[in-house]
């Protein structure tokens, strides 16, 4: 992917360095159902519907209240959280549904924003996310829930989707033709997905809302911000009020983050001079096998191009767990935008959180870059305080955080 797809989206832009756990995805329609039937999809017996109306298959959308009564923290037990699916228009092959939780803001403000969550791999159920990093719950190591105290849902409305189709409870009778192989595939199917959640809550359809997620994440979700603002500039659908998107700890450009490893990995004493020196020609081979996948991604070029037009206006903070291997630094300082010179430039100051440093940005223009210290992969899993401070400040238009 082209750096200029991430800085053109005129949105604030957070990109965190998240734990990158791959999922194995399902296409089997039958075991979606029959769980969501038994109203244990993936709880356990002590997981109920509030709301037990018998699914309809030809509803587009099936929404269910859900509550875990033996919640080790049962004060929570009843916040408002629903599981469902939204059956997807652009379908080709089949019937496609797209399996979703959803939970209300702790905050009661009806104008509180809408923030997705979108886990990377491609091909990790979000679920993973919900139950160790950012959800209302975590699972402990003798398997119990307990309460997430820096959930994002303390500031937004959040959504996990399982994306791409096939991923987790997300399905289609005909998966060889309705699975995307494009990021603009996935990009169309999520519109489609807002579309149909939107409808069953328009009362949060004019609220701000942000694209989050994480690792492969940096693929998928600048084309769906691009899709979304490109659909609102041409009145198509149902508008959605997009703000911004974070991409968690993202593999975004392939072919500047893969030959920064070994760079890293010297200056930060893991490997000898002599080692690197063994991986200066299987780098080389790297770039240009990198250089060769990439030329046949038509979408890629395209969408750096559509983006560059049409999202020229856009907020965008972009943060990192310290220290990571993922090369994000080079990237986003090689990455072509006006205020380039300027942003590489800027100082870096630090990101205080309750009177304490925990992390390190800079900025410039619309672009924020932060690092968040004693970090891996996940950002919110591993520094849960500072990945909550730094979503409340960036949603409410706070940069430098």
């Amino acid at each position: 992917m082209s750096s200029s797809f991430l800085f053109c989206i005129n949105l604030a832009l957070l990109i965190t360095f998240f734990l990158f756990v791959f999922a194995e995805a399902t296409n089997n329609h039958n075991l979606l159902q029959g769980s969501i039937r038994g109203l244990n999809h993936s709880f356990g017996l002590d997981a109920n519907f509030v709301n037990d109306e018998t699914l309809d298959n030809k509803s587009e959308i099936v929404e269910k209240l859900f509550r875990f009564p033996s919640l080790a923290n049962n004060h929570i037990a009843y916040l408002g959280q629903h599981v469902g699916y939204v059956e997807l228009h652009n379908s080709t092959g089949g019937r496609a549904r797209m399996f979703y939780y959803f939970f209300e803001s702790r905050v009661h403000d009806a104008n509180a924003p809408v923030v997705v969550w979108l886990t990377g791999g491609p091909g990790c159920s979000s679920s993973l996310a919900l139950f160790s990093a950012n959800g209302p719950f975590k699972v402990t190591r003798n398997l119990k829930l307990v309460r997430n105290e820096y959930s994002w849902d303390k500031v937004a409305n959040i959504i996990f989707i399982d994306q791409p189709i096939g991923t987790g409870f997300s399905y289609s009778s005909d998966p060889a033709r309705d699975i995307p192989t494009t990021s603009e595939g996935v990009a169309v199917n999520l519109y489609d997905f807002m579309q149909g959640f939107f409808g069953q809550h328009p009362g949060l359809a004019n609220n701000d809302f942000y694209i989050t997620g994480e690792s492969y994440a940096g693929h998928y979700i600048p084309a769906f911000a691009a899709y979304v603002h490109h659909a609102n500039k041409n009145n198509q659908g149902r508008h959605i009020n997009l703000k911004g998107m974070a991409i968690g700890n993202g593999m975004t450009n392939s072919r500047l983050q893969y030959v920064a490893y070994p760079d890293y990995a010297l200056n930060n004493n893991l490997i000898s001079q002599s080692m690197y020196k063994n991986l200066e020609p299987l780098v080389a081979n790297c770039q240009e096998k990198t250089k060769d996948c990439d030329s046949g991604t038509h979408y890629n070029r395209d969408a750096c191009i559509q983006a560059y037009h049409y999202c020229d206006e856009i907020r965008k903070t972009i943060f990192r767990a310290n220290p990571h291997l993922n090369g994000n630094w080079k990237w986003v300082h090689d990455m072509k935008w006006s205020g380039q010179r300027g942003f590489k430039r800027a100082s870096e100051v630090s990101f205080i959180v309750n009177r304490t440093e925990a992390g390190s940005q800079k900025s410039y223009g619309n672009l924020m870059y932060l690092k968040v210290h004693n970090a891996g992969h996940m950002v919110p899993m591993d520094q849960p305080k500072a990945a909550l401070e730094m979503l409340r400040r960036w949603i409410h238009g706070h940069i430098p955080l």
